[in-house]
């Protein structure tokens, strides 16, 4: 039989055991004599083997097998000893169910068997899923395990040794029993490991030994390990196959697809995580959404009757996600209709039987409909209690969505229980089972442990109740640990200080030749093999044919580049990964998150506020801060921030006091931000984005209601920032797409990787210039030759743009020239913001376009044009197609090339602005669908935002920008019409080579405009000399250095980040004297390094009587782009006695940007003497006149340092 023969082919490519081929003969025999045996005899197990093994002997190769007695006799012992391992009641039970023609479920739960063949070819992974496979690795003694990298303990470890975790935490409340590894001992004679801990609660030192299977683990100095199931004795842990779990870095939370994904292939499941998204969606996967959507609703909305149930398909159908998907994989609506269709007896069978009214059981036999497997289920569902529940799990380290979350009842017992669909036809494997049992897993960290799930198969009504024993949930730990470690392997470092490290291996590839050829991730695994681990297996492994012909196409110069990125974009992700602050969530106090300004903790919803849905289908909710719950960590002395004669309130860290009555809005979040909303029980229940904060509340739109929750009045919630890694996971696939094996990936990769220059149209046709005069009219030179040598270029051209001199201005015109000519163009850049304000520019010329992307993310008055809701109205394909089609712009960002649309559409042109802050392998995404591109930048500039040092030192923050820039194919604009003749200077001298020019006499001229300065400032006698020198508006005032002569030191908040409150208390003097003179909040701008400064400032403008809290107070990255008449730069460094060489402020880049920011007037606050010490700001000292600097000295011109020194 088909069946047999690739099971056999399976056995013997891999080189297992001949007890698995003999195994999976008899489970033929089986399906053939239908034979439902409810348990093997053990007692004749050895002569079954013995049979099996004369039966291959006759049929198999002796020369690839040679299976001697010596080798039957170890597999023999060594299946004795994994006895524990391998459940031998449940082992018919298992042959039956992965045998059975009816049961078998090919590709991952979701394709239709009634192609046997296809079946295999198109899916094999599922079919070697099983807990046979699973076992028969276990017994093999030569498994090998992941490559051990030896670590140092890192900071942040070192960070928690030292602080501890905090007594409110999830994690402490949790006794999770987590320990830090500081030495591991392996007794090779025993079979053991031996682990010396330190915990990060008490520093209490003890010793964990591991035996059986857990001797396999892969455990590093500096490891984070729980330790689960088991007391010590005496302070010694022991786990081995009967009792005790062990977790390795369990802050890193992998999702329990990508765990039960590795029982095939170790390797796919690595890549899958790494190289997210290279698969491109299909119509399973369609079909799989839509159905579990449909059966959601039936359930949510407790659907009885079959019409009822029709209807409810074709108003899925038509609704605007699923027209998107179905233009996006170009399937007709009729076709989706029958498959859709074809779930509903069962879904309907299913809904009389649990779901009805009168919750009425049959209690005979139930009648069941064509294809229906009889349920081996006998509880009721007697409430659903939540549909895609977020789960996250720092306890087991995995994450993930429950489809539903249900109430069961079963012999005379209640209990809570996950619900796992299925929309294949029923298999109950390996794999789904393992799921099932991680879901039971991580519910016990909200509810008593159920330690059982439901398994619904929806293609033809199969449901069962999957136990999580023990030995289940060991063994899905222990896969996960495996995994978790290939993800988190470091880089090893290679002998001598020239070269650079060497990326770490991923697991072995398998030994299956149908199941890699026909696998999304085959061309990433080769390159892999062939770039980076340089070791191709030899015949006959499949991977010595299939290297050499699917890397074929690439030159070394390819594969270098693929290595050198990957392992940049690998150290940026373990710096990300160290650093991140999601982990705080279960680690650190709210009231210490908060200190940090990235959480705002104890909100209640506001009930005078009703519950709204956002416009992108989330809902928008409203918390304040709890009355009941004042968040006082510690009083300092409030910090006097006015002077004597000028009554302003005080200034101090928020993290020193926060109250109830502490503003909202002097976090550091804002607008825009992505969050994660917990309880102070439960962590990540929902997420979403801030829409807007107030002083008092904070209004949010989230994936769930809030309000679901029976106990939600009583309930107190916090709202963290949460940085979605899937950039990362964004930039990697970019990087294997940029391999592939096309005529326009090729011409990329000799553009990009090979530098082969651009080439350049000799002229255009006299029509161009006649159609776009009313273009080009408007522009100065330098733009106009801009505009038409893009027009020009057959492969690409950059547009270099200083400060000031319209860069988007020049993108604006030469979009208008592409639609006057019938092109269609692409824009994009790394932000949102930057994207809408080239929208906003083009709306102004009446140009049609559509902006992709969630809306609450897109610019208000952009609104008219987002995808989201302007193709709402489209209920058919064909209409959407037409819509689509007659779109001559489009814009989203750098990371959201992955819209449906880009799937049929190739555009003439791409414009990637802000291109020299793109991250390079980010820049590629949008290449891959448009014939040209144009990058718009300044590469004096802010660069890519690189956190690792290593990285960067290896090249990592060179934009695409940088590598392209040459003479022939840039395009220079260098006259500006923002700053001022000083501030022009100064900027001319510290970065552009005196390349900056003024575009008019105007601008050079312009100074700053304070229609009240006279009346409120010089008339008025509190307004000391000091301040009024410093803001006097005369053009030869324009740049003021504010010397504090080191009186005015910088400080440590409790979060132990540097603030300066001194230096925090003069901006607040000045910016109160600005407003009174006249200049408006929007015209003013507060820009600092330092994250903790900007929320120093923005208490204290909060304070103030005046509108000073409307003030924009941001660090430098959050006003690229951006300018402002009068801008305030905080240094704060001062008097330290160490100086970093990484510190921010060597950054010469951030420098320009602050300095370039300023159109009329531009003070700069902070310590000569200190700031000597770094670079940018030595040269910037160097380059100011005496009278541009002015020094805070006590008792002259009527300051006196007691007014902002910190008692």
């Amino acid at each position: 039989m088909l069946h047999t023969s690739l099971k056999e082919e399976f056995a013997s490519s891999q080189g297992f055991s001949t007890v698995f081929v003999a195994t999976c003969d008899e489970k033929m025999n089986k399906e053939q004599l239908d034979m439902n045996t409810e348990e093997l005899d053990m007692n004749n197990l050895d002569d079954m083997f013995k049979e099996k093994m004369n039966k291959e002997e006759q049929d198999l190769n002796k020369e690839e097998l040679d299976m001697n007695k010596e080798q039957l006799d170890m597999n023999k012992e060594q299946l004795n000893m994994n006895k524990e391992e391998l459940d031998m009641n449940n082992l018919d039970d298992m042959f039956e169910d992965k045998m059975n023609k009816e049961e078998l479920d090919m590709n991952k739960e979701q394709l239709d068997m009634n192609n046997l063949d296809d079946m295999f070819n198109d899916s094999l992974d599922e079919l070697f899923n099983t807990e046979l496979s699973v076992h028969m690795e276990k017994l093999s003694p030569f498994k090998k395990p992941p490559q051990e990298n030896v670590t140092l303990i890192n900071k942040e470890v070192k960070k928690l040794l030292e602080e501890g975790v905090g007594k409110e935490s999830y994690c402490y409340k949790g006794d999770y029993g987590r320990y830090i590894v500081t030495q591991v001992e392996r007794d090779h004679y025993k079979g053991e490991l031996l682990l010396h801990l330190v915990s990060p609660y008490d520093q209490s030192n003890s010793t964990c030994t591991l035996a059986g299977f857990w001797n396999q683990s892969v455990v590093v100095e500096g490891d984070l390990i729980h330790i689960l199931f088991t007391e010590a004795v005496d302070g010694h842990f022991t786990l081995d196959n009967n009792k005790g779990v062990l977790v390795v870095n369990p802050d890193f939370l992998v999702s329990g697809t990508s765990v039960v994904a590795g029982v095939f292939c170790r390797r796919k499941a690595v890549l899958n995580e790494r190289f997210k998204g290279i698969d491109p969606p299909n119509q399973v996967m369609l079909i799989g959404s839509l159905v579990h959507e449909l059966f959601q609703e039936v359930v949510k909305k407790k659907i009885h009757k079959y019409d009822e149930l029709v209807s409810l398909v074709r108003r899925l159908m038509s609704g605007s996600k699923a027209v998107r998907d179905m233009y996006g994989l170009g399937l007709s609506h009729q076709n989706m209709y029958e498959e859709m269709t074809s779930f509903l007896p069962h879904i309907h069978t299913w809904s009389q039987k649990y779901l009805a009214a009168s919750n009425s059981r049959t209690t005979g036999k139930h009648k069941l409909e064509k294809g229906q497997r009889r349920n081996q289920w006998s509880g009721e569902i007697t409430e659903i209690l939540d549909i895609e529940e977020n789960l996250w799990s720092p306890r087991f380290g995995v994450k993930g969505k429950i489809d539903m979350t249900v109430q069961i009842h079963q012999r005379n017992n209640r209990k809570v229980v996950p619900l796992e669909l299925k929309t294949g036809r029923s298999t109950f494997s390996a794999e789904h089972k393992g799921q099932v049992t991680l879901y039971s897993m991580m519910s016990s960290d909200r509810r008593p442990d159920p330690q059982a799930g439901l398994l619904l198969y929806l293609r033809d009504g199969a449901m069962e109740e999957v136990s999580a024993g023990e030995k289940e949930k060991r063994g899905l730990l222990q896969l996960r640990n495996e995994i978790v470690q290939h993800l988190t392997a470091k880089p090893i470092p290679q002998l001598g200080d020239q070269l650079p490290p060497q990326l770490p291996s991923l697991p072995e590839p398998i030994d299956f030749d149908r199941a890699c050829v026909k696998c999304g991730q085959l061309l990433t695994c080769t390159v892999y093999q062939k770039a980076v681990e340089q070791n191709v297996p030899q015949q006959p492994h499949p991977m010595a044919n299939l290297v050499p012909t699917t890397t074929a196409h690439l030159k070394e110069s390819h594969l270098e580049y693929f290595r050198h990125w990957c392992l940049l974009l690998h150290l940026e992700m373990d710096d990300n990964r160290r650093s991140e602050a999601i982990r705080a969530l279960w680690l650190q106090d709210p009231i210490k998150r908060e200190s940090s300004g990235d959480c705002l903790c104890y909100l209640v919803l506001d009930e005078g506020i009703e519950v709204s849905e956002a416009r992108g289908g989330e809902f928008v909710q409203v918390l304040r801060r709890s009355p009941s719950h004042h968040t006082t960590t510690s009083h300092t002395s409030h910090t006097p921030l006015s002077t004597s004669h000028t009554p302003l309130s005080t200034v101090h860290s928020p993290s020193h006091h926060t109250t109830s009555h502490t503003p909202l809005s002097t976090v550091s979040l804002q607008a825009g931000d992505s969050i994660i909303v917990s309880s102070e029980s439960d962590i990540a229940l929902s997420m979403g984005v801030i829409l807007s904060i107030k002083e008092s509340s904070i209004e949010i739109s989230l994936d769930r209601n809030l309000c679901q929750y029976p106990d939600w009045r009583e309930k107190v919630f916090h709202i963290d920032r949460y940085e979605y890694q899937n950039s990362m996971g964004t930039t990697f696939t970019n990087l294997a797409r940029l391999l592939q094996d096309t005529p326009h990936h090729a011409k990329l990769r000799s553009l990009i990787i090979d530098r082969e220059p651009p080439t350049f149209k000799k002229g255009l046709l006299p029509d161009v210039v006649t159609k776009g005069r009313h273009i080009l009219k408007n522009l100065n030179k330098q733009q106009q030759r801009a505009v038409l040598r893009t027009l020009m270029t057959e492969h690409y051209s950059l547009l270099k743009g200083y400060p000031g001199t319209g860069k988007t201005s020049t993108i604006v015109a030469i979009v208008r020239m592409m639609v006057t000519l019938g092109l269609s163009v692409l824009i994009t850049s790394y932000t949102h913001s930057a994207v809408d304000n080239i929208l906003l520019k083009l709306r102004m010329y009446e140009v049609d376009f559509l902006r992709l992307g969630r809306t609450t993310r897109i610019h208000t008055d952009i609104l008219p044009y987002a995808d989201e809701l302007v193709t709402r109205k489209f209920t058919d394909v064909p209409s959407l197609s037409q819509f689509y089609d007659s779109k001559l712009v489009v814009a989203t960002t750098c990371l959201g090339v992955n819209h449906v649309l880009f799937s049929k559409r190739t555009f003439d042109f791409c414009i990637i602005d802000e291109a020299s802050q793109v991250l390079q392998a980010a820049a590629l995404g949008p290449l891959f669908h448009a014939s040209c591109f144009v990058l718009v930048g300044d590469p004096q500039q802010l660069p890519p935002v690189i956190k690792s040092k290593q990285a960067k030192s290896l090249g990592m923050s060179e934009s695409l920008f940088v590598r392209l820039d040459s003479q022939g194919a840039t395009s220079d604009l260098s006259d500006q019409y923002r700053m001022n003749g000083p501030i022009m200077r100064l900027a001319n001298q510290l970065m552009y080579d005196n390349k900056l020019k003024c575009g008019n006499t105007d601008v050079e001229t312009a100074s700053l405009q304070l229609t009240n300065y006279y009346m409120n400032v010089i008339e008025d006698w509190s307004v000391s000399e000091w301040v009024q020198k410093i803001v006097e508006p005369r053009l030869e005032s324009s740049v003021v250095f504010v010397d504090t002569c080191g009186r005015g030191r910088e400080n440590r908040d409790k979060a132990n980040r540097v603030i300066n409150t001194s230096e925090a208390g003069l901006v607040v003097t000045l910016l109160h004297t600005l407003l009174k003179s006249g200049v408006t909040t929007d015209d003013v701008g507060v820009i600092t390094p330092y994250r903790a400064q900007v929320m120093l400032i923005r208490d204290g403008l909060a304070r103030e009587v005046m509108e000073g809290q409307r003030v924009e107070v941001n660090t430098v990255d959050q006003y690229q782009g951006r300018d402002k008449s009068v801008v305030v730069y905080s240094c704060v460094r001062s008097g330290a006695s160490h100086i970093d060489p990484g510190d921010i402020l060597q950054d010469e880049h951030r420098l320009n940007v602050a300095v370039t920011r300023a159109k009329h007037k531009l003070i700069i606050i902070g310590d000569k003497n200190t700031l000597q010490s770094y670079q940018p700001f030595r040269k910037l000292t160097t380059l100011l006149q005496n009278q541009q600097i002015y020094q805070l000295k006590d008792e002259v011109d009527g300051f006196r340092w007691q007014d902002y020194l910190l008692f």
